[in-house]
């Protein structure tokens, strides 16, 4: 039924609303100007540490795996929009099931990313100008960062579970915090002498701490979501729900469009650099790029917050809030 009409529920939905919005998004540009600044610092001492040959090819690894990232198809924004549905109805059984097989199909996902990894290392230093004595340097780290992205595809599904809920102070604590334990154990891989195969190495640690401590707040606020829990629906092969596999396709693909054109747009300049100049221009187009998308990053944050709004919003069938002032949020009154 459609929400009532009672002016002093009316009013206090609205306040409820304003500040889900508010604390979302000014969590999320603090999460965002944190993880700036991190990386702002962190650079300089991986280019002295690497050189600009190593850290160029870094880059180039990270910019040929953000590719193969794209194998998420989109249903990062699946989850966020029907865990904020489903969880609004009080649907727990659906979103147990639609968590349970995204993630089955993401552990297999990460199995062929990390093949793929493999098969495409004894040709990666081929493709690019890269000296000779880097070549085996180069294979160790395609691997390495293979592994590093399919895993961040199932371990950052409690995370995905969190922005569902709108808990996106929760989620900037964890990025925040990840971040900062990544960048300490990437200068201490560095100073060790590790190099790129220690930044690597780095990076894999910071998506196990994004994994534990998503894990750790999902289990807290929302324990009817644990996919721990064993049920009678755990018998089924989450791969052959059929009902649940349209639900999350049938979302992702516009979000994997989009996100096809947002890696074309972001990730193609380093590699066709590499292609055609000396890798160690890699980095240093990397660097000024980052730069001059931080203002458009920043003003992406209050949009963030909409997505698991507006479907909590439809669960509800609150369409008035839905088409009117779900709007206005993002053009106040002057009055």
């Amino acid at each position: 039924m459609p929400s009532q009409t009672n002016p002093g529920q009316d009013a206090a939905k609205d306040r409820l609303i304003r500040r889900r919005v508010a604390i979302g998004t000014a969590s999320n540009v603090a999460g965002q100007v944190v993880v700036f600044v991190v990386s702002f610092l962190l650079t300089p001492f991986m280019l002295h540490q690497l050189g600009p040959t190593l850290y160029g090819l870094w880059i180039l690894v990270g910019s040929m795996m953000a590719y193969g990232a794209i194998l998420h198809f989109g249903i990062w924004g699946t989850i966020v929009k029907y865990v904020a549905q489903y969880h609004a109805q009080g649907d727990h059984a659906h979103a147990r099931r639609l968590l349970r097989t995204i993630r089955a199909f993401y552990l297999i996902i990460c199995v062929v990313l990390v093949a793929g990894g493999f098969a495409l290392a004894p040709f990666f230093a081929d493709l690019f100008n890269l000296p000779a004595d880097e070549h085996s340097l180069a294979r160790a780290l395609v691997i390495l960062m293979s592994l590093a992205t399919g895993l961040a595809l199932p371990g950052m599904l409690p995370l995905a579970v969190l922005r569902g809920l709108q808990r996106y102070d929760l989620v900037n604590v964890i990025d925040i915090t990840a971040s900062l334990a990544t960048a300490a154990i990437t200068v201490i891989a560095l100073l060790l002498g590790a190099g790129v195969i220690g930044v690597a190495g780095a990076n894999i640690s910071g998506i196990f701490i994004l994994f534990v401590l998503g894990r750790m707040a999902m289990r807290r606020i929302a324990p009817e979501l644990d996919l721990g829990l064993r049920t009678a629906e755990d018998d089924m092969n989450p791969l052959r729900d059929r009902q649940i596999l349209h639900v999350a396709f049938g979302h992702s693909w516009p979000l994997f469009v989009q996100d096809v054109a947002n890696r074309l747009q972001t990730r193609t300049d380093e590699i066709i650099i590499g292609f055609f100049l000396p890798i160690s221009q890699v980095g240093s187009y990397n660097i000024a790029r980052r730069l001059s998308e931080t203002t458009q990053t920043l003003t992406r944050q209050f949009m963030k917050t909409l997505l698991p709004l507006a479907s909590q919003l439809h669960a509800e069938q609150d369409a008035g809030r839905l088409r009117g002032r779900l709007g206005r949020l993002g053009h106040p009154s002057p009055l």
